[in-house]
């Protein structure tokens, strides 16, 4: 998935904006920006993209760089698709997020983090293969390695095309 014209690595194979409708035609929603989604009669902004991938897809670093501390959470279960009601013995994060971590890397001097929301229950980081252990917070990643894997977790339980969704934000994001 190495984009050679970028000189970086896709987080996906097969870069596609995830339909928001059951017809499979609406991607607006999926784009970044405001008023591209409506909730209550509101419009609403969405802060990355939504990329179609399948249950189970492998999610790649697209930099080099470390997993953050912050927003890290792999511990959510799927919600009853029907219900949209979680667990009854789940008491954990609730975010609509979803299983997500962030990488933080170093482009041109400047920071950068990935936000990778949506990951797959139960198996949402890939396995460091230096210390083979799921990756957790400080492990560096490198550009091209399989990082995770795609889910429907947090909000996402119910939408007609699963997808990853991939926030990019500078350093003033997070301070």
């Amino acid at each position: 998935c190495y984009d050679a014209s970028r000189k970086m690595y896709n987080p996906l194979k097969e870069m596609i904006l995830a339909p928001t409708d059951s017809a499979g035609k609406r991607v607006v929603a999926a784009t970044f920006g405001d008023d591209v989604r409506y909730e209550g009669g509101r419009s609403k902004k969405h802060t990355g993209l939504d990329l179609y991938a399948p249950e189970g897809t492998p999610v790649y670093a697209m930099y080099d760089g470390k997993i953050s501390d912050r927003k890290y959470v792999v511990s959510q279960p799927n919600r009853n698709k029907e219900s949209s009601r979680w667990p009854e013995d789940y008491s954990g994060d609730k975010d609509g997020a979803g299983n997500r971590f962030i990488i933080e890397s170093q482009i041109n001097g400047d920071t950068y983090y990935f936000l990778f929301w949506h990951m797959q229950a139960g198996t949402p980081v890939a396995v460091n293969p230096r210390t083979g252990n799921p990756f957790s917070p400080g492990d560096v990643v490198y550009a091209g390695e399989v990082v995770g894997y795609t889910g429907r977790t947090g909000n996402a339980y119910n939408v007609p095309f699963h997808h990853l969704h991939l926030g990019v934000q500078n350093s003033s994001y997070l301070n």
